[in-house]
């Protein structure tokens, strides 16, 4: 009933819902999923105050002001773009809440949905001097930045520190490197990292595939395509309907000027 409420943006009556409910009943009544939604509930209203409040309120129920329930009010507060108020408090109440490596990628990535690079790489600068160990979601959403930024230079160096230090990146970091590179036009460069996720067994999705597929028949290239196209059968990796429509689009627009072709000749006959 909470979350109904709140989707009406309802937050008060949310609010005397919880607050009418008999002191001999909350414990029954009231749990984490319901203070998540109240949370997440507030912050979309952006009563980032109340949410605030709200978090504290736990103890009067009978919950912990644990880290797990700290990380949903600053998750909750980065969704609905309130980064700035999200990282004072995780910095504001440090005392309280050790600064582990979640929390920053929270944080972190909050700055990278909102688009602020120049704050995402300030967030990532203090992560390595605050020396918590990054993980396989710190480098992925700051390589994800990265790309987002147009620093693919960048990008791939860090995705290769990643191998280096022995964090094997996973598909999805993989797949915004290739990305990347096949919206730059460089797709020998795009298929030399998809050659090394093969080599150092971190298998394409057919989000891998499509990417490839997508530019290579751009530039017309179907021969590397229907290799492709094998390549994905044979690794138990099935063609999608977006798949097959980058491969249809491409052999209707070949036909199309071979037609074209064929009507200029015969004008000429």
């Amino acid at each position: 009933m909470l979350d109904i409420i709140g989707r009406m943006k309802k937050v008060r009556l949310m609010r005397q819902l919880l607050d009418e409910i008999p002191e001999e009943r909350r414990v029954v009544v009231v749990t984490n999923r319901m203070f998540a939604v109240l949370l997440n509930r507030y912050a979309g209203a952006h009563n980032v105050q109340e949410a605030i409040e709200v978090f504290y309120l736990r103890k009067d129920y009978g919950f912990e002001l644990d880290l797990v329930g700290f990380h949903i009010l600053l998750m909750s507060l980065c969704r609905y773009k309130h980064v700035g108020e999200a990282e004072a408090l995780f910095r504001e109440k440090k005392g309280e809440f050790p600064h582990v490596i979640k929390s920053w990628n929270i944080i972190l990535n909050g700055w990278c949905v909102k688009g602020s690079f120049r704050d995402a790489q300030r967030i990532w600068n203090d992560i390595i001097v605050s020396k918590v160990e990054r993980d396989l979601f710190t480098y992925g959403t700051f390589i994800k930045a990265l790309t987002k930024d147009g620093r693919i230079g960048a990008a791939v160096k860090l995705f290769n520190k990643m191998w280096e230090k022995g964090i094997n990146p996973d598909v999805a970091i993989c797949n915004c490197i290739i990305d990347q590179f096949c919206f730059k036009k460089r797709i020998p460069e795009a298929l030399e990292i998809f050659g090394e996720m093969n080599d150092r067994c971190c298998l394409a999705d057919v989000a891998t595939y499509n990417t490839l597929i997508k530019y290579l028949c751009k530039i017309n290239w179907m021969e590397k395509v229907y290799e492709l196209l094998d390549e994905m059968e044979a690794k138990g990796c099935p063609p999608n309907t977006t798949t097959y429509s980058y491969i249809l689009k491409t052999t209707e627009k070949t036909q199309r000027c071979h037609s074209f072709d064929a009507e200029d000749e015969a004008r000429w006959l």
